[in-house]
């Protein structure tokens, strides 16, 4: 349990009155400086750990009553205790526990007058955990402001002797803060996170889009947590910044001269996200994709093809019943054009209802007979498959270099698949739990799709 704040700040400046005239220092970057502070060991229970910290920030935000908890009381003992169970969560944790069992503390950490950590929150988690009781630490000027703290945060993060990264969701509200509540401009920030030179005016071109970049990033993910009623936590989007980067240089580059087509992108890169599809596969993903693609891939998987047409009519549609009634009809103009539209509907409500169920077991889905419960993890599978086929037949038609060579390419490769499932058949075949039905049933399959393969040519 912390000492008060008041314990805490007559602990400091015991510590500091007690300092030899030659005390030990340490140098930090304040005030625009290497400055040298002065450097205290001090009880663990005289510090308390940040709430403010932006290495937990994402964490804390998608928490809401850890979060309600740390609001109320940031220094009471339930309040730190959460805090340092998020720490404990953080990459890298376990190392940093194990190296200060095995060596001492190597650089200080920095708190303020009042005890509270600035960095090296999660080295007095660890030096806690490994029966340490005290922490050497710089102390802070007595009239340092929150403004230069955030500088120092800044500072210490670029630093590479200091450097422990912050998630990718961490970063976008670092950057975040640092401009809407800091109100700093771009090339500031640019410069403080050194994405820029201020020596080179490219650099800090670059430097300020990157930082615009970053907004965006967090104005995408904002929006499907709003679309969710705030289910979806913000450390959802740790591994998505890849993918995030993929869908920005796409969407930005249509917003201007097609902003239906830059929405419909959107839409269907945010699907992909919230199904998991992987950003090798979202490159390929745009409104042309969508209808060119998707809308046959979204046909093909059982769990989905019976609910395309009530859930085009859910997100209303206003094709005619009839139209809606030929969705796999591709050969028809008119009716293909019926169905892109109605498969753009589709990618909507989806987005809307998975991001709606977002953790939850179940999520409900318009059908023939009215709204049904479908269990989430089905339908995330079957539209991260059809995603996915959608993807390869886009590879597939790259490779064929035109739509003409494209039934060619497709036919060859499929040839060359099933003499591998022949090969691979070959080598397990004997093997008593090897299932030999789902194989027959599988060769049914194919054969009948050669055979209307067949019935097609002869008609030709």
């Amino acid at each position: 349990m912390p000492a008060n704040e008041q314990t805490r700040k007559q602990r400091i400046e015991q510590a500091l009155d007690a300092l030899p005239a030659e005390h030990e220092t340490s140098r930090a970057p304040w005030r625009g400086q290497q400055a040298r502070l002065p450097v205290i060991r001090i009880g663990l229970d005289s510090t308390v750990l940040n709430p403010r910290s932006h290495r937990i920030r994402a964490q804390l935000e998608s928490n809401l009553v850890v979060k309600k908890t740390i609001d109320q009381e940031p220094d009471g003992e339930a309040a730190q205790t959460a805090i340092a169970a998020l720490l404990r969560a953080t990459p890298g944790f376990g190392r940093l526990r194990q190296n200060l069992k095995d060596e001492p503390q190597r650089e200080p950490g920095i708190i303020d007058r009042t005890g509270r950590l600035i960095n090296a929150n999660t080295r007095a988690v660890a030096l806690r955990e490994v029966g340490v009781d005290y922490i050497e630490v710089m102390v802070l000027p007595a009239d340092a402001t929150l403004n230069e703290i955030y500088d120092l945060e800044l500072d210490l993060q670029v630093a590479e002797d200091y450097r422990q990264d912050y998630s990718f969701t961490n970063q976008l509200l670092f950057v975040d803060d640092l401009i809407s509540e800091q109100g700093r401009d771009e090339e500031r920030v640019a410069l403080q996170l050194r994405w820029a030179s201020s020596s080179n005016d490219l650099s800090i071109k670059k430097g300020v889009e990157k930082v615009r970049r970053f907004v965006r990033h967090l104005d995408i993910i904002r929006d499907i947590q709003q679309l969710s009623g705030g289910k979806v936590p913000l450390i959802d989007f740790d591994d998505a910044e890849q993918t995030l980067l993929e869908f920005d240089a796409r969407y930005e580059g249509l917003r201007d001269k097609d902003p239906a087509g830059a929405q419909r992108l959107k839409q269907a890169r945010i699907l992909g996200l919230l199904v998991g599809l992987g950003y090798d596969r979202q490159r390929a993903v745009d409104a042309d994709w969508v209808e060119t693609y998707l809308t046959e891939a979204f046909e093909e998987q059982e769990t989905l093809k019976d609910l395309i047409e009530p859930l085009a009519a859910a997100g209303g549609s206003t094709q005619s019943t009839a139209a809606l009634e030929g969705f796999e009809d591709f050969e028809d103009e008119t009716t293909s054009d019926a169905a892109n539209s109605a498969t753009h509907l589709v990618v909507d409500q989806l987005v809307r209802r998975l991001s709606e169920s977002a953790h939850d077991e179940l999520v409900k889905l318009p059908t023939v007979d009215g709204e049904k419960n479908f269990e989430r993890d089905q339908v995330i599978g079957a539209i991260n498959d059809a995603m996915r086929n959608a993807a390869e037949d886009a590879r597939n038609a790259t490779k064929a270099g035109n739509t003409r060579k494209l039934p060619i390419h497709l036919v060859e490769e499929a040839a060359k698949s099933l003499a591998k499932a022949r090969q691979a058949y070959d080598k397990i075949a004997e093997h008593p739990e090897f299932e030999h039905g789902a194989m027959a049933s599988a060769a049914e399959k194919a054969r009948r799709a050669l055979d209307a393969l067949d019935q097609r040519l002869v008609g030709e």
